[in-house]
């Protein structure tokens, strides 16, 4: 029977929980730093000329070095962690539900997000449907172009004015460019508008949270009102994408759309490709093996 896996590469979206803690540059400093310990180890006499004890640490330090030096490569815990999960959503069907107001608004403001950045840019960006696959790593760019853009939709003023850029977010854009034969990318953090149904969810369960206040009553009026302004970002729009609904606040203050958009360049180098190449290798092969040992404690037990 075929392997689950034989055909299993990761996607660009999560690629980079299995690439975390890859092998460093072995560099002319750790070369200078190995001797000396080396050095130290046969003679007894420290670099500064005084005698000294080999300690632990000091051969914890060489082995360290001997490693960096060959580059060797190993899954660390946060990667098999995923593997994990990966692993049981496949062979068991089981996975984790993963539906929150965050992926909510991200999936519906999609589109919107990449109109505001046409907007400031001046230039029309189109939602890209295309999945692209070299066998390593697969997935589907938000927006392909002149560069790959990859948007995520802020759920408020905060989160957005937080927003940074990660290294799950670059090594995502990273496997879009290999995808595609581009070299560089950009991510991008929208604020837009939430969904109607969204704020009023979030008033809902704040109208709750406060004792069902009267919907007259000031403290209930302040805080709707402060709700729909951490929500809304351009009242105009709001009103023509959700026309009748029923706002509390009456006094507004848009945020200009050229500060609403936050971008953060990401750009492919060769070693990158190497890495993305050793560690999808390197995963798959873990599935495999996980795969056959499953099997084997299924078929441990006769009935």
């Amino acid at each position: 029977m075929e392997s689950l896996f034989e055909n299993w590469r990761p996607r660009a979206s999560s690629f980079g929980y299995l690439l975390t803690n890859l092998p460093e540059k072995f560099t002319s400093d750790d070369v200078n730093k190995m001797n000396e310990l080396l050095d130290e180890k046969i003679s007894g006499v420290n670099a500064n000329g005084n005698k000294t004890k080999w300690t632990d640490t000091k051969q914890s330090d060489v082995d360290k070095l001997k490693k960096k030096r060959e580059g060797l490569d190993t899954l660390p815990d946060g990667a098999i962690s995923k593997l994990e999960e990966i692993f049981d959503s496949i062979f068991w069907k089981r996975k984790k539900l993963l539906q929150n107001k965050y992926l909510e608004k991200g999936n519906i403001n999609e589109e919107d997000s990449l109109e505001l950045k046409s907007d400031v840019d001046c230039v029309s960006y189109w939602k890209n449907d295309e999945f692209f696959d070299n066998g390593y790593v697969c997935g589907t760019p938000d927006n392909v172009s002149d560069k790959i853009r990859d948007i995520k939709s802020n759920y408020e003023f905060d989160t957005f004015k937080r927003a940074e850029l990660t290294t799950l977010y670059a090594w995502q854009i990273k496997a879009y460019l290999w995808l595609t034969s581009l070299k560089n990318g950009e991510l991008v953090y929208a604020l837009t508008n939430s969904p109607a149904h969204r704020i009023d969810a979030e008033k809902k369960s704040m109208w709750f949270s406060m004792g069902q206040p009267d919907y007259e009553e000031e403290r209930w009026i302040i805080a709707a009102s402060q709700l729909e302004m951490n929500h809304i970002f351009y009242i105009e729009k709001f009103k023509e994408d959700f026309p009748g609904f029923d706002l509390v606040n009456k006094n507004w203050r848009n945020i200009p759309n050229h500060m609403r958009i936050k971008c953060f360049d990401v750009t492919l180098q060769d070693e990158d490709i190497e890495h993305m190449i050793r560690r999808s290798n390197m995963c798959k092969k873990w599935l495999l093996d996980r795969e056959e040992k499953e099997i084997e404690l299924i078929n441990s037990v006769k009935f």
